[in-house]
């Protein structure tokens, strides 16, 4: 009875094993085993410099081919049988953003997944974000009109950009941001100073552009520095 018990704990152990399944990024060959089709990510978001260059991968045992896809993409496998790692190029947008979606299939079509693609396009754009706090400290401060206030409020916003590789710098109302420059949301610190504790304070995104030198501002924000 104890043999048995060992035996049947066993074959336990492998029937789990066989169930288990991975994705290796390599072709295989299709196989009995039981059916599965993924890919990964199941989102793409191309964002600053175009044209974008990525990778997804179909994970499956199964025969697949690429049954959509905007224009705008290329891939450099559009069908094939089990896992693959498939190199996609975004050309660049003139929009301000656009999206689509790959859509990968079995070849029996049973089975189907989509990858969503977007992209923000050539143009500058700047939004003004959430205020994320301040820190308040009472003293004796000049301000940059050489005049001496009672408090000095460290001001902490957030902002968005896109495009940004057309611009040379941005920021927010009393902080310019140089350098490395790259889409999506940036935080920043802003000094003020008053002389009351609570005082209020407005606020704009804005990037430079690089060909004009222009300003790209987004809407004025006002917002409450209180440590209350």
């Amino acid at each position: 009875m104890k043999n048995l018990k060992i035996l049947t704990s066993l074959l336990v152990m492998v029937v789990t094993t066989v169930g288990w399944v991975s994705c290796t990024g390599d072709d295989n060959d299709v196989t009995n085993e039981a059916p599965y089709f993924e890919v990964s990510p199941v989102t793409i978001n191309a964002r600053g410099v175009v044209p974008f260059t990525e990778t997804f991968k179909v994970c499956t045992n199964q025969a697949w081919i690429i049954t959509e896809k905007p224009l705008w993409i290329s891939l450099d496998a559009t069908e094939g049988i089990g896992d693959k790692e498939i190199g996609i190029t975004i050309t660049s947008s003139e929009k301000n953003y656009r999206a689509g979606n790959i859509v990968i299939s079995s070849e029996d079509k049973k089975f189907e997944e989509s990858i969503e693609i977007q992209q923000n396009g050539n143009t500058l754009s700047v939004s003004t974000g959430d205020y994320k706090g301040s820190k308040i400290t009472k003293g004796v401060f000049k301000g940059t009109d050489n005049k001496q206030y009672s408090y000095e409020h460290i001001i902490t916003v957030e902002f968005v950009v896109n495009g940004s590789h057309l611009a040379s710098e941005y920021g927010v109302t009393g902080s310019t941001i140089q350098g490395a420059l790259s889409d999506g949301i940036h935080s920043t610190k802003i000094k003020v100073y008053s002389n009351r504790e609570s005082t209020s304070f407005t606020y704009r995104a804005f990037a430079t552009s690089k060909a004009t030198g222009k300003k790209v501002y987004g809407i004025e924000k006002t917002i409450v520095s209180s440590s209350n």
